[in-house]
């Protein structure tokens, strides 16, 4: 099923979880790489068959440490072509390039399967399919995904620090409990126009807060 967010959306959230300390999934890594405004190449990388796309994040490290931190990936240009940058305010901005460098370690990471678990339980909230087996209405009929995007990146950064916490770091229980309570106010405050007649219009909302679906 797809995701309401991208790895880029938890980025702009907190940039802390891509961090390798975390461990994270790595989708592949390397050195070796150069960074020239906005295209970050690397000769030895297949980022094609590493799955690596637009919307993932890219943790950049360079020789001389003046460029190092995590990254979105605005395009994969080639399978050793990216194009990079700092964090955006929103998917609209244009890219801004990190600083040129040379000697560039870099790693992919995903948050793919996290954000799919939550986009399930959302669903599931909700009342539609897939969460909800038996619902009228599914995901595909949803008109905009822009209401649950905030509530799934709060769900997957709770259950990366959950998982933390769980795992040996203690310290991470209060961002695990902070996320918590913040994915529970944006999944409340969503609602969701559905296109339940497959017209092409919003005919029906879902209250979070309330769980009332209504038909307009």
């Amino acid at each position: 099923m797809g995701r309401f967010s991208k790895d880029a959306d938890v980025l702009r959230v907190d940039s802390a979880v891509f961090a390798e300390a975390m461990g994270l999934p790595v989708l592949c890594k390397g050195d070796g790489g150069v960074i020239a405004g906005t295209r970050f190449t690397a000769s030895g990388a297949n980022f094609t068959a590493a799955g690596v796309a637009a919307g993932q994040v890219i943790w950049l490290r360079s020789g001389d440490g003046k460029v190092d931190g995590a990254f979105e990936i605005t395009a994969r240009v080639s399978a050793t072509e990216l194009t990079v940058s700092v964090i955006r305010g929103n998917d609209a901005a244009a890219a801004v390039g990190p600083g040129d460098a040379t000697a560039v370690s870099y790693r992919a990471v995903t948050l793919e399967a996290r954000g799919e678990d939550a986009a399930y339980f959302l669903t599931q909230y909700f009342g539609i399919r897939p969460g909800f087996a038996d619902a009228e209405c599914g995901q595909e009929q949803i008109i905009t995904d822009d209401p649950l995007r905030p509530a799934e990146v709060y769900a997957i950064l709770a259950d990366v620090y959950g998982c933390r916490a769980i795992s040996g770091s203690p310290a991470d229980w209060d961002k695990a409990e902070y996320f918590r309570r913040m994915y529970e106010r944006a999944r409340e405050r969503c609602r969701l126009w559905l296109d339940s007649d497959d017209d092409g219009q919003g005919d029906t909302v879902i209250d979070g807060g309330t769980m009332r679906l209504r038909r307009e």
